[in-house]
């Protein structure tokens, strides 16, 4: 969560850098929240001291506005792009493109990528209710949160599909982006570029399989074109 003050910087007694510092880092005082709930309950009181307005990350609408100029940019760059893939942990971002590509290009096709490690989204949209991400295990740690109140409705009416990712596809598609690309991407955004290289894998195999039978398939053509010349 992320706290927004009225009317740019209020200072709070004492001063803002010594109180807003105090107040979220004294762990050492106990203050630190072990789990979500605590969490949120922590940032409201924090939100009414300060006083700021809490903005959520993700389960929110304007984000979600916000979020969905990233698709109109996609639209504006390539003229026929026809598919998106996503990553997908609370949702804002995807909620965002899907919305955006519903009104600006309504055939295109969107899919979110999860890790097999944190499936809740996927289970949420398939259930029509909002699965708690209780222990996620995975290294994307961008997407172990849980869908909001928001975001399920506008996945569960735009997605085309869910691609699930590995660990170890994760891994890969990070040292592609390196190797290849000369980009250093988080595991959060590499789910979503996982799912690609699997696709384009699968392509050369299915090309070269293609090509092998056609090379055979020439060969008995052949065999049987020249067996009666082989007579005479």
């Amino acid at each position: 969560h992320t706290a927004a003050f009225h009317g740019g910087v209020r200072r709070a007694p004492g001063g803002f850098g010594r109180s807003w510092n105090g107040l979220l880092h004294r762990d050492r005082g106990g203050r630190r929240a072990p789990d979500r709930p605590r969490a949120v309950a922590l940032l409201e009181q924090l939100a009414h001291q300060l006083p700021a307005t809490i903005v959520h990350p993700f389960n929110d609408p304007f984000v979600i506005a916000g979020q969905g100029t990233v698709m109109v940019e996609f639209l504006e760059q390539t003229r026929d792009l026809d598919v998106v893939l996503a990553p997908v942990g609370g949702g804002g971002l995807l909620s965002g493109l899907c919305l955006a590509a519903e009104t600006l290009r309504p055939t295109l096709k969107l899919y979110a990528c999860e890790p097999a490690g944190a499936l809740d989204a996927m289970e949420s949209v398939k259930q029509n209710r909002i699965i708690p991400m209780t222990n996620p295990v995975t290294i994307a740690d961008g997407l172990r949160t849980s869908l909001g109140d928001q975001t399920l409705p506008i996945l569960r009416r735009c997605l085309a599909g869910f691609f699930v990712v590995e660990e170890q596809e994760i891994l890969n598609a990070m040292r592609f982006a390196y190797e290849q690309l000369n980009l250093m991407i988080e595991p959060s955004s590499a789910v979503a570029l996982a799912p690609v290289r699997a696709a384009t894998q699968r392509f050369v195999l299915v090309m070269i399989a293609s090509l092998v039978f056609a090379l055979f398939a020439l060969q008995i053509f052949l065999a049987i074109v020249t067996a009666p010349i082989a007579r005479l």
